[in-house]
């Protein structure tokens, strides 16, 4: 994919995240962007309801027990509950073995593989859930989504404005709790880790970045406490980058009409493969890096 065709989505996501707020225009709210504190508001809330939720339900189980039921009447084995672990691991391990793939041919086979196992746990998965049932975990599941999606969308651009509250939010209709679903979930999709990645790469990021190495936190211009996840996330990958540009033997890709996404991930991938490389050798700089231009760009 061209990087270039992409740029105006880039910079979309990059204001996004510096406002903290996403808009939705199916709904016409504003979706909150959560940092530690906002989720560990959500998940104290979610327990409160939960433990009033559950004051009628004490017989409900819990997985574990669940699962101890099913092994002792044979419906589910060890064996079974450990190819379901090996298959996330596998796939887990591939993931991040493929994002450090310099050539496309071995990138694909790779690719290949975590679909195949992909395919593998959602078939056991599913066949587990379905003995499973209901259980308190999966009581608590929902819940969480529920408190995640009333606590996320706003009438104000500030966040301020709740556009339901817990009493407005249970009386929804089921087809605007599906949309606003439907909305959360894109929104989400739209900051997937590709695009995350992608983004820690382009000039008008990196080259602002650059400027705030002694102060990270001066960036957004907000404590530590207060960065949404989607802001540490992209000053994490940032200052990588920037390392790597420091210490890296050739420039940047330059940004042109046909420059592909992938081309600007392999050589930023392939070059810190190498700083790493150095410097599990004893072989890594100093703090002293050289002057080097951050980006290239061309009109």
């Amino acid at each position: 994919m061209k990087i270039v065709s992409n740029y105006d989505l880039y910079k979309s996501l990059y204001s996004d995240i510096a406002n903290q707020y996403s808009f939705s225009p199916k709904t016409n709210l504003f979706i909150k962007h959560f940092g530690d504190l906002d989720f560990a508001r959500v998940h104290r809330i979610k327990n409160e309801k939960l433990k009033e939720a559950m004051l009628g339900n004490e017989d409900m189980l819990s997985e574990d027990k669940k699962l101890s039921l099913l092994k002792e009447h044979n419906l589910w084995s060890d064996k079974e509950e450990d190819d379901l672990l090996s298959l996330e691991l596998t796939i887990s391990d591939n993931k991040k073995y493929c994002a450090t793939i310099i050539i496309p041919n071995q990138r694909e086979a790779i690719e290949k593989i975590i679909k195949t196992k992909e395919t593998e746990r959602d078939v056991l998965l599913a066949r587990k859930e379905n003995l499973m049932g209901e259980t308190r975990e999966r009581y608590s599941s929902i819940f969480m989504s529920e408190a995640l999606i009333q606590n996320s969308f706003f009438k104000d651009e500030s966040c301020l404005v709740k556009a339901y509250s817990e009493e407005e939010y249970d009386s929804l209709p089921d087809e605007r709790i599906a949309i606003l679903n439907s909305e959360y979930s894109s929104f989400l999709s739209t900051f997937n880790t590709r695009q995350m990645r992608v983004l820690a790469c382009l000039p008008f990021f990196l080259n602002g970045l650059s400027h705030c190495r002694k102060r990270p936190f001066d960036f957004f211009g907000i404590p530590i406490v207060k960065l949404t996840n989607f802001q540490s996330e992209i000053l994490s990958k940032g200052f990588r980058n920037l390392n790597v540009i420091d210490n890296a033997e050739s420039e940047p890709p330059e940004i042109l009409e046909n420059t592909e996404e992938q081309e600007i991930l392999d050589w930023y991938d392939s070059n810190y493969s190498i700083l790493v490389g150095k410097s599990k050798s004893g072989g890594g700089q100093s703090g002293t890096t050289t002057s080097k231009k951050y980006v290239q760009t061309k009109s």
